[in-house]
């Protein structure tokens, strides 16, 4: 299977992008199984929840977490960037085009090609996983766990000691929500809806709606 086969493949359905946030430990496991899913990062801690579709951008979860992803991911999907994560050989990973500029330069549909040859921009992982689901074809993506809150709260399985240290969380949030807001602008601009159904998320840019409306 090429990356291009996934073009599409879900057209007019609904899915769930799953962050990591300390809110994801409080939202039923059922729900979160309900929809076609993706996950990434520290998602494989998560005992009982296994997203249909892994994303994975930085090299330092192939060093720290890099045995564990395959375990839990090994026979996935899993989308990672081109040239960055080249050296990360393995089962059933799917290498799209990391290129720089705009979040959201497009005025015309995508095709299927497009993540290989003009390719996407990003700035977190759940841009990969937001835009990965619009390239399947997604009609309304559901996004949870984008907490926003200090790291120091953790996340939905702990908190990350090492990474602490001089982080600027608020200084992060805002560029990520930059992104966010193109993206949920340029999906909403070709029929695709966004929503942010995290509890009590500080994060703006897309909008709010209750999980349980979709459960």
């Amino acid at each position: 299977m090429k990356l291009g086969d996934f073009y599409l493949k879900h057209k007019g359905e609904i899915c769930l992008v799953a962050c990591n946030g300390i809110s994801l430990a409080e939202m039923p496991v059922e729900f979160l199984r309900k929809y076609p899913s993706f996950g990434c990062n520290t998602i494989f801690k998560h005992e009982e929840f296994t997203p249909w579709y892994y994303a994975v951008c930085d090299d330092r979860n192939k060093v720290v977490y890099g045995e564990q992803i395959m375990a839990k991911f090994g026979d996935r999907p899993k989308f990672v960037p081109t040239p960055n994560l080249d050296k990360w050989q393995g089962q059933s990973f799917y290498r799209f085009r990391h290129r720089t500029g705009h979040m959201w330069p497009y005025t015309e549909p995508w095709k299927a090609d497009i993540l290989t040859t003009t390719g996407i921009h990003f700035g977190c992982t759940p841009h990969v996983m937001m835009q990965m689901a619009f390239f399947m074809g997604f009609k309304t993506i559901l996004v949870a766990g984008m907490d926003h809150r200090p790291y120091s709260e953790g996340y939905f399985w702990g908190v990350d000691e090492p990474l602490l240290a001089g982080r600027d969380d608020q200084a992060r949030f805002r560029v990520w929500e930059k992104g966010h807001k193109a993206l949920y602008e340029g999906f909403k601009s070709m029929g695709v809806t966004m929503l942010n159904i995290t509890p009590d998320s500080l994060a703006e840019a897309i909008p709010h709606d209750d999980w349980r409306n979709w459960r």
